[in-house]
This record gives C-alpha cells, structure tokens and sequence, in this order.
C-alpha cells in the first residue's frame, strides 16, 4: 500500500542508478515460476545500467522476503545509498524495470489517485461496525455495541408495550451508533463514507446523522451485520469505482472548459509542463497511459515538450532529452504540493492532449 508521505520520500530521493521495478504477482492468473520468469527478463533490460548489489537484492526480496499474497509489487533500490524500498499493491501492476537517477513513480501516481481513503459503515438496531480502507485494504475498524434486542413472542397489551420499547431502544442503539461514526470519521481522517445495512435501518440512521457528516457520504448498499470483511471490501469497492469515474469525468470537462475559456486551466503536454514549472498547478490530470518523451534543462530543471535552444525560465543551453516527460512531471507536481489525478476512459482528455491541469491562479 503506497501512502502520500511514501510518494513524498520517493520524488525526493536522488541517486545513481536507482532501480524502480514493477511486477505482477496475481498468482490467480500466472504461476509463481512465470512471474519469476518475467522478473528476471524485466530486470535483464538494465542489467547493464545499475550495480549488481541492486539486483541481487531484488533477487533475495522475491526467494527469501515476499509472501506473494498481494497481487503486485513496486520496489525500489540504490544500495550504493543504502536505500530499499518495497510496496505490497492490492491489485495487478503492469510489469517493468526502470534504471535512472531517481524513482520511477508515475505507476505509482496512478494508484494513489484510484485507491483513496474511505470509510465504511455497517449499521443495525444494536450497534454498528466501522472500517478505515485505502489501498484497497483495511487500516482500522471499530464497533460500538448498544443494548440487545428482540421481539416479544407474546400476544396482547404486554406485547406491545414491550415492542415500544425495543423500538425505543432500538432508536437509542442508533443515536450512539451515529456519535461512534462521527468520532471514529474524525479520528481516521476518512475522505468518504458508505454505509451497508438493511433499507430501514439505512434510513433511520441517515435521519440522525449531522449534516457535515452526511455530507460526506457516496454511497450505499444492503447487508447484514454478520457480513464478512471481503464481501463488505467488494461491495463498497464496486461502489468507489462507480464514484471515481463520476469524479474524474467531471474534473476532465472542469479542466478542458477552464482551458477553451482562457480560465484557470491548460491542456496539453507542452502548456502543462510550463505552468509546473512556474508552480501554479492545483491539480494535474492525466490519461491513464498517457507517456511522451521531451527535453529538460540541466540548470534549472525546467522540462519542456520540445527542443529548445536555451532553457525559457534560466536561459541555460544544456538541454537534454528525457524519455518520459510525464513521470518528469508528476515529480514536479508531488514537489510543489499539486494534486494528481490519472483518469481512465475519459476521452475527451485525450483529444485534448492526454494532460492538463487546473491552476491556482
């Protein structure tokens, strides 16, 4: 699981011949030998451009360290620098290895703006079970558990006097539910909210919950409170995805209107990459894929989509080709503090160039 600090330490690591290797490990489709297969022909692409201490220490991760229960794996090494870093991914990875001065992180980019942070909430009329997910996997969960109750199996005055006061009961399991889920929303930072639980219980819970905290759910789906986690994980996930791409459509149609109008916003590789630079990118958006190569100042840093005979910010005339601007790019906007998104199926971001971005000013 790959977290925003992790990204942070990541953009800001430099080294000589760091190796970034992604890898596929979804035994549900491939064989272990397989993957170990396409590991070493992965890595024998740059066996030549890093030092052997780096791949011999990939090799011992994958024979001696990796369980291989997750479906893929990012790892980076420079043991000349004595820096190691290996992140299990809840889903499959594109498989590739990457030799430069520094982390290949675009693929990681790409996870971290589908696999935010969400809470789930499972609710019944005497408690309610709560769950911290990002990554695709559970970082916390709580309960809070009211007074039991049952029907009356009697008949007559008796009967219904007891059932106003399981229903009173029940009411009061659900106002202590709610203050659990605020706090434990607090608590957990969470950026989402979906609930599982029966219609009714759905919609008497939704009756006493705050405003800012109802304001903050997306979803919903029916469930049982003895409903497993990876039914729940599944169910909420379906849900998350149906969210992202809403999201992601209406901040490519933001960015493109802002961009046609002469707004807050810019399309295209080569107006994007100038307007990182100056440090006005809010947020980036990017076509899942999307990869171009270009040319980088030496001096200042300053990567451009074209040739150009000196830099257009510090007049340097060292400038040399780069392979993927792109990733260049998401370094940029991880160091400035602009949010990246990578969106999926959204082609009107690829007519448009397959990147842009929303400014601050």
């Amino acid at each position: 699981m790959i977290r925003d600090q992790d990204l942070q330490e990541l953009i800001g690591f430099s080294g000589d011949g760091v190796v970034s290797l992604y890898l596929n490990t979804d035994l549900s489709h491939e064989s272990k030998e397989k993957c170990r297969l396409v590991l070493r022909e992965q890595l024998g692409r740059i066996d030549d451009e890093v030092s052997p201490q780096d791949l011999d220490r990939i090799e011992r991760f994958f024979g001696f360290e990796y369980d291989w229960q997750d479906r893929g794996v990012a790892l980076f090494s420079c043991q000349q620098q004595d820096f190691w870093r290996a992140y299990a991914l809840p889903v499959p990875v594109n498989d590739g290895a990457f030799a430069g001065d520094r982390p290949y992180v675009k693929p990681l980019a790409d996870l971290a703006s589908k696999f935010g942070s969400y809470g789930v909430v499972v609710v019944d009329r005497e408690g309610v079970r709560m769950f911290h997910i990002r990554g695709g996997r559970v970082l916390e969960t709580s309960e809070s558990s009211g007074r039991e109750v049952k029907r009356h199996k009697q008949g007559g005055w008796s009967q219904a006097r007891y059932q106003r006061w399981v229903d009173g009961q029940a009411q009061q399991n659900l106002r202590q539910a709610v203050e659990a889920t605020a706090q434990f929303f607090k608590t957990e930072n969470c950026e989402r909210l979906i609930l599982g639980g029966t219609d009714v219980n759905l919609a008497q819970f939704q009756e006493l919950l705050p405003k800012w905290l109802a304001s903050h759910i997306v979803g919903t789906f029916s469930v049982g409170r003895g409903t497993g986690i990876d039914d729940i994980l599944e169910r909420s996930w379906d849900i998350m995805q149906q969210v992202g791409h809403q999201e992601e459509e209406a901040l490519v149609a933001e960015t493109i209107t802002a961009a046609r109008k002469g707004g807050p916003g810019v399309t295209g590789l080569a107006d994007t990459l100038y307007r990182l630079h100056e440090g006005r990118v809010r947020v980036m958006v990017i076509a899942e894929g999307y990869t171009a190569a270009g040319y980088q100042c030496s001096s200042c840093g300053y990567v451009a989509a074209q040739d150009m005979p000196r830099c257009l910010f510090c007049g340097g005339e060292q400038i040399e080709a780069v392979e993927d601007a792109v990733d260049l790019a998401v370094h940029k906007a991880v160091e400035t503090g602009a949010k990246v998104e990578v969106v999926s199926g959204q082609q009107a971001l690829e007519d448009a160039g397959g990147i842009g971005a929303i400014l601050r000013y």
